[in-house]
């Protein structure tokens, strides 16, 4: 005699962790959110969610939602909140990570660690010696925000990387307020042999083929 089998999903099983969508609006305890757009399919069709499942919303400004989803339809469901995390401070220094743009690749990967080491803001740079040069705007920026979501998510942190629009390295650096700026060059000192860090700190990195002279005198 065969035993039978149940074939169904197990739901809010203390073994089976929330899975983690971003949601940018925040919101508030007990009370129901609404989830559609691309999102929402990645929480369907990717996640394979369903109504019952345990969910973490994050806002990327610190705060984390715990709740369940219900409603589920096809493009778009509800999330029911029951308790919210308390907002927590940006990690410490807050880095801001310039970096000359890089091949396509590559500068995908650098998005990702940047997000994923905990630095607050990611500037791509114009440089001398880069080879691709994305437009301000363009479909490039538009996909490292997406690869910080998706870090921001399966990392579990509590804050997002914003990643901003490409400039060239003149107005990055007329932009800043006074922290201190390291940038990366063979010759130089190690980082560890400085004092005790800022509350927040800027690091410049160069493309393929590193930073240009005129760049180094612009940046000492």
């Amino acid at each position: 005699m065969k035993r039978s089998q149940s074939t169904g999903r197990r739901r809010n099983s203390e073994a089976e962790p929330e899975q983690v969508l971003y949601f940018p609006e925040g919101a508030q305890a007990n009370t129901t959110v609404h989830l559609d757009g691309p999102e929402a399919q990645h929480a369907q069709k990717s996640l394979r969610l369903r109504s019952g499942d345990p969910v973490v919303l994050v806002d990327g400004k610190g705060e984390r939602f715990h709740g369940v989803i219900q409603d589920m339809g096809k493009r778009s469901f509800e999330v029911s909140i029951e308790r919210i995390e308390a907002l927590t401070p940006w990690p410490s220094p807050s880095i801001c990570l310039a970096a000359g743009v890089l091949r396509t690749s590559r500068m995908d990967w650098l998005v990702e660690k940047a997000s994923e080491l905990g630095a607050g803001r990611f500037v791509p740079l114009i440089m001398d010696r880069s080879v691709a040069k994305p437009s301000e705007g363009g479909s490039k920026v538009e996909r490292w925000r997406r690869i910080a979501v998706e870090s921001l998510k399966q990392c579990k942190r509590s804050h997002l990387l914003q990643v901003e629009e490409p400039q060239g390295l003149e107005a990055f650096l007329e932009s800043l307020t006074g922290e201190p700026l390291f940038f990366a060059e063979p010759s130089g000192e190690p980082l560890q042999s400085f004092a005790d860090p800022a509350p927040a700190v800027t690091l410049v990195v160069g493309p393929e083929g590193g930073i240009s002279e005129i760049e180094q005198g612009q940046l000492v």
